[in-house]
């Protein structure tokens, strides 16, 4: 998997988006909530996509789980497993440490 995604995600608590990129490994992005995600992933022979983004809010924010995140609080460390058929606009859910959200990532560029 490689490239830039539009990320649209929600949770018991609310909605979001924002964009994040795969790319050779590393991922980064940003969410309309103030959210930076910064991380990695390998992808299986099968296609899968595996690995963990840690989420921080420089100025604190609120989760669309409900869980509220005061500034100054260290990254939360998700980690995800998306099968390679998940990165074409279809849903997937992702269980983080503060409950499960359900993930939509559309492809923006290749790069």
């Amino acid at each position: 998997m490689r490239g830039v995604f539009k990320m649209e995600y929600t949770g018991s608590a609310g909605q979001g988006g924002g964009a994040i990129a795969f790319i050779d490994g590393k991922v980064a992005g940003a969410d309309m909530g103030g959210g930076i995600y910064s991380g990695e992933y390998v992808t299986t022979p099968a296609g899968t996509v595996t690995g963990y983004v840690d989420l921080s809010f420089h100025d604190g924010g609120v989760l669309v789980t409900g869980t509220s995140v005061p500034a100054g609080t260290p990254p939360i460390r998700i980690p995800f497993s998306i099968p390679s058929q998940e990165t074409d606009g279809s849903i997937v859910r992702i269980e983080t440490p503060a409950g499960p959200v359900n993930l939509r990532l559309t492809l923006i560029s290749g790069m």
